[in-house]
């Protein structure tokens, strides 16, 4: 049975690899919160990227809706609002690996089909 009333978001996990101050390469990961987007949304999109009008922070707004397991320096967890959205994003690779995760989460689904 196919139920056509789904949640407006759904949780998957993002990897961040960065550098740490050794130039070694360090993994953490948090949960995203994405949107469920309509078809028409996704296609909007991709389609900016073909035609390169979408920037990434474009990209996040449109489909991050949260996050959990973003802490402080002092592991406290990092409320999800807007000021904090742009903090945590502008640390690069953030937003490439949160729209990565997206990307994946969107693949995940036609692979278990």
């Amino acid at each position: 049975m196919f139920k056509i009333d789904v949640s407006d978001t759904y949780n998957y996990p993002v990897t961040v690899a960065m550098l740490d101050e050794k130039g070694k390469v360090k993994k953490s990961s948090f949960t995203a919160i994405f949107k469920r987007l309509p078809q028409d949304d996704i296609d909007r999109l991709f389609a900016g990227i073909a035609d390169e009008s979408a920037s990434d922070e474009q990209w996040v707004d449109e489909i991050l809706a949260g996050w959990e397991g973003i802490k402080d320096a002092d592991g406290k967890e990092v409320p999800f609002t807007e000021a904090n959205k742009r903090k945590v994003c502008g640390i690069h690779p953030v937003r490439p690996s949160i729209i990565k995760a997206w990307g994946e989460s969107l693949q995940e689904v036609a692979r278990k089909n």
